[in-house]
């Protein structure tokens, strides 16, 4: 979050810490080795410090850790603070006098630059010691490989994230592999065809907060429509029965609707993964539109509306 702003920098910022939101436990438990289970996300709206004035820290969730409760904060940073150490000790010191429990704090680092910012503080004057510290996991430093040992599906949207240097070399190459890698991987993984299309639709999201979002997000729509038909029982009617009149009408169809059912799922994924549950009306009018260009369109309000309410104002306007 930018020192300088209590809003996030822009509608991918916003998703991308809902992302972090999901994917904060398999963080902890196989990076740090923590024995911990988040339980409930914690509201930061009304937390109140004169020094922070309305800057609000990204994630503060009720767990436990090694079987006793806390607090778990974790700040997602894409900019160098220098202040960093600052700003994590003030928000801790307000998470504790709000919630009085144990906290645990850490930063995940995603900006373009390498990690530079002190995540410490330590006085000592010998009969006193004050040591403050708290770890700062720099995805831009870990290699794919690294992350894909882990062996935790709900990590494998981060590869775009990992290689900093190689990725700069060639962007769109190296986003490709990383998809290449997904997909390598979900295929033998006993994943839902809802929890494969779930982590696909991560992964394009935090390649384009690293690369040219609108050729990230025609890469993925591209691979999602030919995924989800693989699924679609026209297409699998088609392939496995093999019938030779009317193929092409068949496909053709199959294709459209398949393209249309993407879409659709990709919008409530998304929805879902900011918003919560999707009120039925949602539901009902997205399975009732039937123009390409208008769903193309709520996908991308999907992805940059700042309520459920702004959304649903483009769903239902003519």
């Amino acid at each position: 979050m930018d020192p300088n702003n209590d809003q996030p920098h822009d509608a991918h910022d916003r998703v991308i810490k809902v992302l972090f939101k999901d994917t904060g436990e398999a963080v902890l438990r196989r990076f740090l080795n923590l024995d911990v289970h988040l339980q409930t996300k914690l509201p930061t709206e009304h937390i109140k410090v004169k020094a922070i004035a309305r800057k609000l820290s990204d994630l503060v969730f009720l767990a436990t850790i090694q079987g006793k409760k806390a607090c778990i904060h974790i700040e997602i940073q894409n900019t160098i603070d220098r202040n960093m150490y600052r700003r994590m000790l003030t928000y801790g010191l307000a998470i504790m006098e709000e919630h009085d429990l144990p906290l645990f704090q850490m930063v995940i680092y995603a900006g373009r630059r390498k990690a530079r910012f002190r995540n410490y503080i330590h006085h000592d004057f010998g009969i006193y010691r004050w040591l403050y510290h708290f770890p700062v996991l720099d995805l831009g430093g870990l290699s794919r490989q690294e992350l894909l040992a882990l062996g935790e599906p709900d990590l494998l949207p981060l590869l775009p994230l990992c290689e900093r240097e190689k990725r700069r070399q060639s962007p769109e190459k190296f986003i490709r592999e990383c998809l290449d890698m997904l997909l390598g991987q979900v295929r033998f993984q006993g994943l839902s065809l809802e929890e494969k299309g779930t982590l696909l639709l991560r992964m394009q999201i935090l390649a384009g907060s690293v690369t040219e979002p609108s050729w990230a997000k025609k890469l993925f729509d591209e691979v999602m429509q030919m995924f989800f038909l693989e699924e679609n029982w026209v297409y699998k009617e088609i392939v496995e029965k093999g019938m030779e009149k009317g193929m092409e009408k068949g496909m053709e169809k199959g294709m459209e609707k398949g393209e249309l059912d993407t879409i659709r799922a990709n919008i409530k994924k998304v929805l879902k993964l900011r918003f919560g549950p999707l009120p039925s009306e949602v539901t009902s009018e997205l399975e009732r539109e039937t123009a390409k260009q208008k769903l193309d369109y709520l996908l991308e309000r999907a992805v940059l509306a700042a309520s459920m309410e702004e959304f649903k104002s483009a769903l239902f306007s003519a």
